[in-house]
């Protein structure tokens, strides 16, 4: 249980076969427990790529937000994961991740975004914050609500509609 209601994990050893079964075990249990508790919503923290356990986690979404980075590799990463979205037909949203590590890749993903009418949902700011609450085992809008990667995260769930803008938690 986090503040912000029930939390969900599960744990994969190395080598371990089975990672689109255990999301699908997870994402179940989760849509267990909304329906008992009468939550709305189910946020899910998916892996990279665009394997079975990506598939797991975003077949019959809502909304898919693809979190990007602004690098070689995750602009990669980024296109193949919104062509899967397009391919499902499921709604997408995006935002950025560290925008400020490299101004023209974040640019690149605005634009293309704007072109493809995908929602861009905002930009997350690198900063020291991230770690120091990660290392503590916090929540970083809790730990640091005031921070710039704090405000950066509030506005994206704003403006996908996970919380009202004038509220400002998540």
């Amino acid at each position: 249980e986090i503040s912000s209601g029930p939390f969900l994990h599960a744990r994969l050893f190395p080598g371990e076969a089975g990672f689109g079964g255990l999301v699908y075990r997870v994402r179940s249990k989760a849509e267990e427990i909304a329906m008992e508790k009468g939550l709305e919503r189910i946020l899910i923290d998916g892996s990279a790529g665009i394997g079975c356990q990506v598939l797991a986690s975003i077949a019959g979404c809502d909304l898919v937000l693809i979190v990007a980075e602004p690098t070689l590799s995750g602009w990669s990463d980024f296109v193949r994961i919104r062509n899967l979205c397009a391919g499902l037909g499921v709604r997408m949203a995006v935002c950025v991740n560290k925008h400020d590590i490299n101004p023209a890749i974040t640019d690149r993903i605005e634009r293309f975004c704007g072109r493809e009418n995908i929602l861009f949902a905002g930009k997350i700011p690198f900063e020291e914050s991230v770690m120091l609450a990660l290392e503590n085992g916090k929540v970083l809008v809790e730990a640091y609500p005031e921070s710039r990667a704090s405000r950066g995260i509030k506005l994206v769930a704003a403006n996908i509609g996970i919380v009202d803008a004038q509220e400002g938690s998540v």
